[in-house]
């Protein structure tokens, strides 16, 4: 026994324990350890966390283990009493992995694991985990023919599903639920409660106060079992919720009043996070009665209970060290920044709003699930709105360049961040033989089994797979966790803006925009200082005028801007003057954009810079003559793109025309083949050599990757090789590190917009994978036009300081070449290549003459193939 912790022991229990280690009795020795944890839990919860530390030799025995088990479940249960929800959700996952190692009969793996670790699960938003823990429960209370298990855990999917905004999926889970309970139980008042948030998230308030009453009277009745006791605790608070969606705060009141008093009485020392979602409730109804001070009050009391280390101080928000995972923290803190705006304190409002956006991090990062992931991001979207607008108003009163930078923060914290968490896991992959190997092996074949499953699912729908599915995606879950806070140890956390700031290059100013949903902000900075924050537009307004400048002008063809090239000349300067207003381009510098929102499908080369009339194409002033212009996600991801030594060597091309399959147009990518081939050294593929496994296998060494085939974006981005589709998503396991990624394909940068994380396009897929930098285009681009641009981009690429200054190069060759051919110098034919990554030379090497032969016969092979299969198919 360890001095340090036997002096927290009485000397009677410590002979005590002495004895039954002396005897060897490991499972007397952990229950005289137990009974003396649980006569004050709270106290000992460090004792009880250095259990399996202390003892002296690990389990033997059947009864050995089953206590050693019930000491993990404990573990879990009162981490959560404590509010450390995080740690409670380790210990239940230690527990689980320790039952199903060696499957105890006589241990209550669900009550004491499994519904609490779902319970956590949906409390920290992972809902995807969490409807994982609770099927896995729902079959064993199925085999068990246990009908109020059933119930219990149809309940608890219908919660996860509620919160995922499935309301069809959590109806049905409660009408099923409540098919197995009997009447005026407890359990049947718990499923109304349940019910009642379902209807009320479908806007259906007068139903959901209905059920929620019967859940009281239900509940009320029975209170004298402890956990009918905390069930009603929980319809007190959602009837408060539910009078304060129907704006009647002093109703509520008396609910939250009743509930303060039923926690204060029964749970003094417990209960913690409960206490401080019952502040924050308090906090909201204050709120709404326009009582800053008081909802204060109710806020700060809410954090004192979940960051016990915290002392206010002069209404300065908590120190972003103290912040973990926790959605009511996070509540919390937006609380206070709501009291102190109704108090009219605008600086402290936004301080507070920045804590709060600082605080969503950790919460997202513990998530497992992309849509997890995206969900949360749509609050941090609301909360950095708010922040915007009153850091804008401080910044403009005050001029003082602290808050210029906050609002920089604010930007960043809601940008591009699931990207920039996906390029970390994608790093990961990079460095996989190092750490513990057995770790590494088992992270590699649960990620294979992933995509195998994922593929089989989007083939055909198998309930089995789709079981197996969740299985590897709950151990690839608890692997990455393992991951993760090795790498947080190691002191790998997100940087400051301090230091994004410094990374930039000399000669970069970069222009990133915010989209709000009651404005749009332009903030231009270097690596010294932000230099301006401009509010672009309130209200809609300027993203109804993008997506009509994008409908008439590009997405439909180039027979609008040839028809009515005065009218695009107008619409396009007038945009111009909106999202760039008193911008001076200096010579010599590069500009680096960041868009947001629908901002990322404009093509910028394309703008109209001066006013005037239409006049000779050639002599159209875009802003592309004016400026050298590249992208990026946000300033964190390009950070991250421009961070490593790109090793791979060569350039690898995949080129196809034509499918196996056959059922798609047919791509006219010879002659792009053929040019690049004659051109560049390195290895190529056409059409039946170009295969998916060809693909994989080029993947880990490559310099540039070249892409020409068809893709879709649609279940999600994928690529059609000659023989087979590549699914996106499947890189975010591979060891792919390409210094640049040029795609062919039609409409590479276009696709579903994320809020908060930019175009979901094949562009964005390649980034995420651990792309140094990739070529897109926004629109379907004319063939011959593709063919030459690309050309010329290659042309330029070695002799040129990045990728972003040949494509440039390439766009000023094209148009003095077509300067004869007013047609082609309008935008749609030569805008819409993109370029977004790391500003970093790309060395090639020019093709030696005798491969210009072999490059020219390949095509030529590959079409007598081609035509050979035709005629083939004809005569059948």
């Amino acid at each position: 026994m360890r001095a340090a912790d036997s002096l927290q022991l009485s000397p009677a229990i410590q002979q005590q324990l002495l004895r039954l280690q002396q005897e060897n009795k490991l499972g007397d020795w952990l229950n005289a350890y137990l009974d003396y944890i649980e006569e004050a839990p709270l106290q000992r919860i460090d004792i009880l966390m250095q259990l399996p530390q202390l003892a002296w030799r690990s389990y033997q025995t059947y009864p050995e283990r089953l206590i050693w088990f019930d000491m993990l479940a404990l573990q879990g249960y009162y981490q959560l009493q404590t509010g450390n929800i995080l740690t409670s959700i380790t210990a239940y996952e230690k527990a689980l992995a320790f039952y199903e190692a060696y499957p105890l009969p006589d241990a209550q793996i669900i009550e004491y694991v499994l519904k609490p670790l779902g319970n956590n699960y949906t409390r920290l938003a992972d809902y995807g985990m969490a409807l994982y823990i609770h099927r896995k429960t729902l079959a064993l209370a199925v085999k068990a023919n246990d009908r109020n298990m059933v119930a219990s855990v149809l309940g608890n999917m219908a919660v996860s599903a509620r919160w995922q905004g499935d309301f069809e999926a959590a109806t049905l889970y409660c009408r099923q639920a409540m098919k197995q309970v009997g009447r005026n139980t407890a359990l049947q008042g718990l499923l109304y409660n349940t019910y009642a948030d379902v209807l009320a998230q479908q806007l259906r308030y007068d139903s959901a106060q209905w059920y929620c009453g019967r859940a009281l009277q239900q509940l009320a009745m029975r209170k004298d079992d402890a956990r009918v006791l905390y069930w009603y605790g929980g319809a007190l608070q959602q009837m408060a919720g539910l009078l304060m969606y129907l704006q009647k705060p002093e109703k509520a009141m008396a609910y939250i009043q009743q509930a303060a008093e039923l926690y204060r009485q029964h749970y003094p020392a417990s209960r913690q996070r409960e206490k401080a979602k019952l502040y924050v409730l308090y906090g909201n109804a204050h709120l709404q009665m326009n009582k800053g001070a008081a909802a204060a009050q109710c806020f700060i009391h809410a954090l004192q209970l979940l960051l016990p280390r915290w002392q206010p101080n002069k209404g300065l928000p908590p120190s972003e060290t103290l912040l973990y995972g926790e959605n009511t923290l996070g509540d919390a803190l937006e609380g206070v920044a709501k009291s102190w705006k109704v108090q009219g304190n605008k600086e402290y409002a936004f301080l507070w709003f920045v804590c709060a956006l600082q605080a969503q991090a950790p919460l997202r990062q513990a998530f497992f699930y992309t849509a997890s992931k995206l969900r949360e991001i749509e609050v941090t979207r609301n909360r950095a709105d708010a922040a915007m607008e009153l850091g804008y108003a401080l910044w403009k009163s005050t001029a003082k360049p602290e808050y210029a930078r906050l609002l920089l923060q604010v930007a960043e914290l809601s940008k591009a961040q699931v990207l920039w968490e996906e390029q970390q896991r994608s790093a990961g992959s990079g460095r996989a033989g190092t750490g513990d190997d057995s770790i590494f092996k088992s992270r590699e074949r649960l990620q294979q089994a992933v995509i195998y499953y994922k593929h089989e699912l989007l083939e055909r729908s198998d309930s089995g797979i789709s079981n197996l599915l969740q299985q590897a995606e709950y151990k690839l879950a608890l692997l990455q966790r393992q991951e993760r806070e090795s790498r947080q140890q190691a002191g790998e956390v997100q940087p400051d803006i301090e230091k994004l700031m410094a990374s930039l290059p000399d000669n970069v100013i970069v222009l990133e925009f915010f989209e709000g949903a009651s404005g749009c902000f332009l903030l231009s900075f270097d690596n010294k200082e932000v230099k301006a924050v401009t509010r672009l537009s309130a209200g809609t307004w300027l993203q109804d005028s993008i997506q009509l400048f994008l409908q008439n002008w590009f997405m439909n063809g180039p027979a609008a801007m040839m028809n009515a090239p005065q009218d695009f000349y107008i619409n396009s300067y007038l945009l111009y003057k909106k999202l760039f207003p008193d911008i001076q381009w200096l010579q010599g510098k590069r500009y680096l954009v960041i868009p947001d929102g629908v901002v990322s499908l404009l093509p910028f080369d394309a703008f109209i810079t001066k006013e005037g009339a239409a006049g000779q194409y050639a002599a159209w002033p875009f802003l592309f003559k004016e400026a050298l212009l590249s992208r990026a996600y946000s300033l964190q991801s390009w950070v991250q793109q421009q961070q490593p030594d790109y090793k791979g060597a060569g350039v690898s091309g995949f080129f196809v025309s034509a499918r196996r399959a056959g059922n798609h147009a047919l791509l006219t990518t010879g002659k792009e083949y053929t040019t690049l081939a004659q051109r560049v050294k390195g290895t190529y593929y056409f059409d039946s050599l170009a295969t998916l496994g060809r693909f994989k296998a080029a993947l880990p060494a490559t310099q540039v990757l070249q892409v020409s085939m068809h893709a879709a974006l649609q279940p999600e981005p994928l690529l059609y090789f000659y023989d087979s589709a590549f699914y996106l998503s499947d890189l975010q396991f591979s060891a792919f590190h390409p210094s640049l990624v040029v795609l062919g394909a039609c409409r590479t940068a276009d696709g579903g917009m994320l809020k908060g994380e930019g175009v979901n396009s094949l562009q964005r897929g390649f980034v995420a994978a651990g792309a140094g930098g990739v070529l897109g285009s926004l629109w379907n681009v004319n063939d011959a036009t593709a063919v030459e641009l690309l050309q010329l981009f290659y042309q330029y690429l070695s002799a040129s300081s990045d990728a972003g200054v040949a494509l440039h190069r390439a766009k000023t060759e094209w148009l003095e070449r077509h300067r004869t051919d007013a047609v082609l110098q309008l935008p749609y034919y030569w805008a819409a290549f993109e370029y977004t990554g790391h500003l970093k030379p790309v060395p090639l090497t020019s093709a030696a003459p005798g491969y210009r032969w072999i490059a020219g016969a390949a095509v030529l092979l590959s079409g007598i193939v081609l035509w050979g299969i035709r005629q083939k198919r004809a005569r059948r």
